[in-house]
């Protein structure tokens, strides 16, 4: 498998012709566009029909995700939003409680915040 390289070149006004490489672009983004909503798994079987992984293609692709998949895992840190629901899980009275405070707190127009500094 070979890597496509895009032009990082910036993008051409009205009234400017579209070189060979810019056209390309334009026709990939067009392809790309056209499969919007389909589903997943049938495009995929049929770019493999199309062009079909060897078995070291393959291996390659599965390495790089689960080394992906694993430093994403390592890396990212939970946020705000999820340590809350680990501590006070929708599960639990206080969780739901807090939750009905929060959204309750959402619903308060700013007018009234603002008149109380």
């Amino acid at each position: 498998m070979t890597p496509t390289t895009v032009s990082a070149q910036p993008p051409r006004t009205a009234g400017e012709s579209a070189g060979p490489a810019d056209r390309d672009l334009i026709a990939c983004r067009e392809r790309i566009r056209a499969q919007y909503g389909r589903d997943e798994a049938a495009v995929v079987r049929e770019l493999l029909q199309q062009r079909p992984l060897s078995e070291a293609d393959r291996a390659t692709v599965v390495t790089g995700a689960v080394k992906l998949v694993e430093a994403l895992r390592r890396e990212a840190a939970p946020t705000m939003m999820e340590s809350f629901l680990g501590e006070y899980g929708l599960s639990t009275r206080e969780g739901v409680g807090l939750m009905c405070l929060a959204e309750a707190l959402l619903r308060v127009p700013e007018l009234f915040w603002t008149k109380k500094k």
